[in-house]
């Protein structure tokens, strides 16, 4: 039993997966664990436990532009010490892998001291593999909440601060005991493009660089096809030629390209995933990034969709009236 599908019920499908898979994108975006939250004050006992702050803290009594040297200084020891500065040179597919480095500066040298010999000595180079699709689930400002965190690296070590909380009840109390603690993780972070990096050696990462260029290339290729049959397209409806086999193959080919490319994409982003897997933690979540412009090429080639189907028709029609005269 053959089953035939007209162009509507392939439109219907192709929008209805649609609707199907933004939920479950949304979902991993957005959605969070919840929170058991007890509202009752008079039978609580709530502590907070800080840790030293990662930085120096800017005192108050400084004036204006002295105070505004120091937190640029602060910021920039910062960025020096997490890598955002000074990298070498970084390579990228789509939002799905990329690579970029480092380089490894001492923890006690002041910045100035960092700039100037930066320029003028090679200091050794840590490589990675960038994951730009997956992000942390970064504090806003400098207090922790919920499961938020804060990604800093410290004598080439990254950690992760976060607030944990320890719940204790009895005799119809409870108290709740809030404290931050710095936890190792294996990865960095690009806060550039906020994606997690993987670190890996020279050759790993020249190998990768080779990958990188073949899919790019492929992928200008192909877009370049596309762009060449749709010109080809152009040119026979000047010439009158509009209801041929050849350009309605070429809509077809042109609609299915635009609307399989969103679903590869965000295939390979989570590939990456399960190929990374033993360097993620609960803390790392898909950015908005890997999927907010995919909305783009599928929403364009639903147009396409829609010529083939009118094209397909109009041939249809055109074939009927040719028998006819």
């Amino acid at each position: 039993m053959k089953i035939k599908l007209t162009t509507k019920s392939l439109i219907g499908i192709v929008v209805g997966s649609l609707f199907a898979i933004a939920p479950i994108i949304l979902m991993q975006v957005y959605l969070k664990p919840a929170t058991l939250t007890l509202t009752d004050s008079t039978s609580s006992v709530i502590t907070i436990d800080q840790l030293k702050p990662i930085d120096p803290e800017v005192p108050d009594t400084l004036p204006y532009y002295q105070d505004l040297a120091k937190r640029d200084s602060i910021r920039l020891r910062r960025n020096l010490k997490n890598q955002n500065v000074f990298r070498t040179s970084s390579m990228y597919f789509y939002t799905v892998i990329g690579t970029t480095g480092g380089y490894l500066y001492c923890d006690t040298c002041t910045d100035l001291y960092y700039l100037f010999k930066s320029r003028s000595k090679s200091y050794p180079v840590q490589y990675y593999i960038t994951l730009p699709a997956w992000k942390l689930k970064n504090a806003f400002g400098d207090h922790l909440f919920g499961d938020s965190v804060k990604f800093y690296r410290e004598h080439n070590q990254s950690y992760l601060r976060k607030m944990l909380t320890k719940r204790v009840a009895g005799g119809g109390r409870y108290a709740e005991h809030m404290y931050e603690v710095d936890v190792p993780v294996k990865y960095s972070y690009d806060t550039s493009v906020e994606g997690i990096m993987i670190p890996v050696n020279k050759g790993t990462r020249t190998a990768v660089n080779v990958i990188t260029i073949i899919f790019d290339g492929a992928l200008l290729f192909y877009c370049g096809y596309l762009l060449s049959c749709f010109l080809a397209f152009i040119v026979d409806l000047s010439r009158g030629k509009a209801f041929t086999t050849s350009n309605i193959n070429t809509l077809r080919l042109i609609a299915f390209s635009l609307l399989i490319f969103p679903f590869v994409m965000l295939s390979l982003v989570f590939l990456m995933k399960l190929v990374f897997y033993q360097y993620f933690t609960p803390e790392v979540i898909l950015n908005n990034t890997a999927w907010i412009d995919l909305w783009k090429p599928f929403a364009t080639g639903i147009v396409f969709l829609l010529l083939f189907s009118a094209f397909k028709q109009g041939k249809v029609l055109k074939d009927e009236q040719d028998l006819t005269v």
